[in-house]
């Protein structure tokens, strides 16, 4: 055996890497509901997108909600944002997008496509939206993409011109209405057109307020329930808990009674049986159950 090298560097000790947390999602609980729930309905139906607006999916009509209806609106229908679905071999006949690193689209197998983690925020000229997408798997690569990757974009141009007519960006998107309105008012300055936004934004909010009080007034709201914590489905305790009448004296006194003829009624019934049961089951009996047995 080898003495050991004096020289030698004493090896570091290792840490175990810790596992990734899951993601957080960037909007509330109503908003991530709807976002799964789209997606459900997406890949249960190849034929989705022949009935409903990919750009526009709606959770609801909101202002556009007659108040004479009887059925009742939420509270999560003036809040929640609609979404736009960029699922392109679902929307473009015999469309294959083109692979950001290899850039061919042979290799696709769109059968190991997944959602992103999270949507995008898909801003407009009135208020914003999710852009919600796919990733695609390419076998040559072995890795995945996502649906609206810049190099697949500008590799399949010719192909989804007209369709997909969004300004991307890492954090979030443009739709097509906020872009035209930027570069149309190219020779005004940025600080006026960033306050004819703001303004443009507050009044429509502004409008929703007013249709959320209107929705109100006219009782055309569901009421939250109260036994529900907010934010969950689990239900309190409280409502099993009932208030207690205040007794006098008289009827205290009448509900004692009441309960010590329940008591021995009971008592009446089942203890002459009690033996009986015993023998049964061939257990053997005390010395006081023999005697309750024989009187």
């Amino acid at each position: 055996m080898p003495p050991p090298n004096p020289c030698a560097k004493t090896p570091k000790p290792t840490s175990a890497v810790a596992a990734k947390p899951p993601s957080k999602v960037r909007h509330g609980k109503a908003q991530a509901e709807f976002v799964a729930n789209t997606r459900r309905a997406i890949d249960a139906d190849l034929q989705f997108f022949h009935k409903n607006d990919w750009s526009q999916i709606r959770h609801s009509k909101r202002r556009g909600t007659a108040l004479t209806s009887t059925k009742k609106l939420r509270a999560d229908n003036f809040y929640v944002k609609d979404i736009a679905a960029w699922v392109p071999h679902l929307i473009i006949p015999g469309y294959l997008p083109s692979c950001a690193r290899c850039g061919k689209k042979e290799h696709i197998d769109m059968s190991k496509c997944s959602w992103v983690e999270n949507p995008k925020l898909l801003h407009g000229t009135h208020t914003h939206r999710h852009l919600d997408t796919e990733h695609c798997y390419c076998t040559l690569c072995s890795g995945s993409f996502m649906g609206h990757h810049d190099k697949t974009l500008h590799a399949d141009a010719n192909e989804i011109a007209g369709i997909l007519n969004y300004r991307l960006s890492k954090g979030f998107a443009v739709d097509e209405e906020l872009h035209s309105f930027i570069v149309n008012h190219g020779t005004v300055t940025t600080a006026a057109i960033h306050q004819r936004l703001r303004h443009m934004q507050a009044d429509n909010w502004l409008n929703d307020c007013a249709f959320c009080h209107r929705a109100v007034m006219a009782n055309c709201v569901k009421d939250r329930h109260s036994h529900v914590i907010l934010g969950t489905n689990q239900q309190r305790l409280d409502r099993l808990l009932v208030a207690l009448p205040k007794l006098t004296a008289t009827e205290k006194r009448i509900e004692s009674m009441r309960v010590e003829l329940k008591s021995a009624a009971w008592k009446e019934t089942f203890l002459p049986k009690w033996p009986l049961s015993m023998a049964m089951w061939n257990l053997p009996e005390s010395s006081e159950e023999k005697e309750t047995g024989m009187n």
